[in-house]
């Protein structure tokens, strides 16, 4: 599977398809590799990125939740 990380366009150039060109390469270079899916992720409260997500095909399989701890 391959997986779209730290996809991120600056405000003053979205909507320009400049995000479905990066996410087009990322695919094409996933099926080179021998990949039959893509993933990706953003945080919950990120709705333009999810929207973006849903733009390119993509679908919500699940949601996470991230757990840390400080360590002494």
């Amino acid at each position: 599977m391959g997986y779209l990380e730290a996809w991120y366009v600056e405000p003053e150039w979205r909507r320009r398809g400049i995000g479905g060109r990066l996410g087009g390469a990322a695919e094409t270079w996933a099926i080179r590799e021998g990949c039959r899916e893509m993933a990706s992720d953003c945080v919950l409260d990120n709705e333009v990125s999810a929207r973006a997500h849903r733009g390119l095909g993509y679908h919500e399989v699940h949601r996470v939740i991230h757990f840390a701890k400080r360590l002494a």
